[in-house]
């Protein structure tokens, strides 16, 4: 099949656009040019639309050991597809947690079975993500896991942290690290700020993030390990990545989640505290905001990852003190991104690497980019159209979007996953 007339925009050969031709044989890249001449293979006329690889998301639950209420391996990748994205890395903090080998390869037996794109999975870096004894490493990784986390929660042992940095360095996996110390978190819904304090209750306040940032990065560069901080949402988490970054070239990397980039505590306010604006760690101020799309745009911050995480209407029903943290997004970070690059006046080629190159780079896996004999992931898309998130054109099995109500720019018309079309707008 032959993708012709569109406008190609790749972090690495095109990165503004690029009006070319994409040969697709085999479910791989067979050839990019202009105007390609081949015959007796299918040309399909694209003129306008903007062909981009296939994106990455490299923070998901998909709920799948356990929660199959919520979400599954099906529901979350055609979700997934829907919004462009081609690979995602799990977290591991299904019911029972992903914390041993067999776990890990009935997980990736399920992934084979039901997914419609490519899924990664993350194992727990402690048993039963209790964060009181280390999972084995060693064997998780011959198995074929090459990132570890107990996301949903952090390591509060140093001791045990320190550890599982020496055996990091002999593994070599990458630590994706919550940041979060839990007895200044409290598991409080808001922001420490002027609306958690009009409510009359206590909330987050950054420290509860950055302190964990500058525990786990020193300990990491004091190890040499390469470790990966998560959805990032305060300035001085900014900071502090900044400062770990110049003290330990290539060990730090991090991302933040397109909720931090669009909206604050004012929009939960506004919403009437919404329990669907309720994630952790918890929307911020305004200067916030502005931290992390300057982090991104100097190469602070690294990439965007969505953080998606599926709950009930019945779960988020009962109030956002009660209900739980997190809201779905795997289908809305592209669109989210072009929105907020449409408002801030971001070229592609600035935000492009963000949710391609540079989290496949991070990850260690060849994606993200176009070039010849590289898998066939991509994705079509009208810019100029905008949709509205809503119940009816969410895929998740949960509706729980930070983002219900808004109209988003940028509209995924088909996805290809090894060359499979996935996702074909209205079918």
């Amino acid at each position: 099949m032959i993708l012709s007339g569109g406008i190609v925009c790749d972090p690495v050969i095109a990165p503004s656009g690029k009006r070319l031709d994409v040969w697709i044989e085999n479910g791989r890249i067979k050839k990019i040019a202009r105007n390609i001449q081949e015959k007796h293979v299918t040309r399909m006329d694209i003129k306008g639309k903007r062909i981009y690889p296939g994106f990455v998301d490299m923070h998901v639950h998909l709920r799948e050991p356990g929660q199959t209420h919520k979400e599954d391996m099906a529901t979350a990748t055609r979700a997934a597809a829907a919004g462009g994205v081609t690979t995602v890395l799990a977290m591991p903090n299904t019911i029972p947690p992903i914390d041993r080998k067999e776990r890990y390869q009935e997980v990736m037996s399920i992934a084979r079975e039901k997914a419609c794109i490519e899924v990664l999975q993350a194992c727990a870096m402690t048993v039963g993500r209790k964060g009181e004894k280390l999972t084995d490493f060693e064997s998780l990784k011959e198995t074929g896991c090459l990132w570890l986390s107990d996301d949903g929660s952090s390591i509060q042992d140093q001791k045990l942290l320190f550890m599982a940095c020496e055996r990091l360095r002999l593994t070599g996996q990458l630590w994706v690290e919550h940041p979060e110390i839990a007895l200044l978190a409290m598991g409080k819904p808001l922001h420490d700020g002027s609306v958690s304090r009009e409510r009359g209750w206590q909330g987050q306040p950054r420290e509860a993030e950055s302190l964990a940032v500058l525990q786990a990065g020193l300990l990491a560069g004091l190890a040499g390990v390469r470790v990966h901080f998560t959805h990032l949402s305060s300035w001085q988490s900014v900071e502090a990545v900044r400062m770990l970054k110049r003290w330990y070239p290539g060990l730090i990397t991090s991302d933040t989640a397109p909720h931090y980039l669009l909206l604050t505590e004012e929009d939960v306010k506004q919403s009437g505290y919404d329990p669907n604006k309720k994630m952790n760690p918890p929307l911020r101020k305004p200067r916030d905001r502005q931290a992390l799309l300057d982090g991104l745009l100097d190469g602070t911050i690294d990439c965007v990852a969505s953080d998606h995480a599926p709950h009930t209407q019945e779960e988020k029903a009962v109030g956002i003190e009660k209900a739980p943290f997190g809201v779905v997004g795997v289908q809305t970070l592209f669109s989210a991104l072009v929105t907020l690059a449409k408002k801030q006046n971001i070229p592609s080629k600035k935000w492009l690497p963000w949710i391609t190159l540079n989290p496949a780079r991070i990850l260690g896996i060849d994606r993200g980019r176009f070039a010849p004999g590289m898998i066939a992931n991509l994705t079509i898309v009208d810019q100029e159209t905008s949709w509205e998130v809503s119940e009816h054109t969410l895929f998740s099995r949960s509706h729980n979007s930070a983002f219900l109500g808004m109209r988003l720019d940028g509209r995924v018309l088909a996805t290809y996953a090894g060359g499979k079309l996935v996702y074909e707008v209205g079918k």
